[in-house]
């Protein structure tokens, strides 16, 4: 039998070079889209805006179930503006929705079976019956599951909303569960 030399081995330094390449561009790529994913957090983090997954039906046309939209936090709500917030309703505890705020601070609402009034305070002035008749206002009718709601007529105090989904006919809002209050509100939708 004959002895085998230890000798050592040729090593290709070719696919060395190759292979400590392939892995110095897959470090690479991990380490950008590391990167990338951790600005974007940032991003939302600091500019107070998050992502929003909307479901149900009660926003419809303006937003369909599935979309998503991207909500930031504001101080100012203005009338007319789509926002996110949490409904302190047992039957809803801790899930969010999205309304479009037609009443303000200051505004007259009345409901009755037929109908729901918003009447438009004027900037700056006492809460005055002739005001409200000569800003403008605000007429939406009430539905099947709007109907057990009691007619009442209020002002609408400082902090407080009025909410409406854009589908009036399908939507469990302010006609069902009163004013949101200001602190329940997390921001108005930017986009869809």
């Amino acid at each position: 039998m004959r002895e085998r030399k230890n000798r050592p081995r040729k090593i290709n330094q070719k696919k060395i070079m190759n292979h400590q390449s392939k892995q110095t561009k897959k470090q690479r790529w991990l380490i950008l889209g590391g990167s990338l994913l951790l600005l974007i957090v940032l991003f939302f983090t600091f500019t107070n805006r998050y992502v929003w997954r909307i479901e149900g039906t009660s926003m419809t046309p303006t937003l369909s179930p599935g979309e998503l939209a991207l909500v930031r936090h504001q101080k100012k709500i203005n009338r007319y503006d789509m926002v996110a917030f949490k409904v302190n309703e047992p039957s809803l505890k801790n899930i969010y929705v999205v309304k479009r705020v037609i009443g303000m601070p200051g505004d007259l609402v009345e409901i009755n079976e037929q109908q729901v009034l918003i009447r438009f305070a004027a900037p700056g002035v006492k809460n005055d019956e002739e005001m409200f008749k000569s800003q403008g206002q605000i007429e939406f009718p009430m539905t099947i599951n709007t109907k057990k709601v009691e007619p009442k007529e209020l002002i609408i105090p400082e902090n407080k909303y009025f909410m409406v989904g854009d589908n009036v006919n399908g939507s469990y809002d302010s006609r069902i569960f009163g004013l949101i209050d200001r602190e329940q509100i997390e921001g108005t939708l930017l986009f869809k």
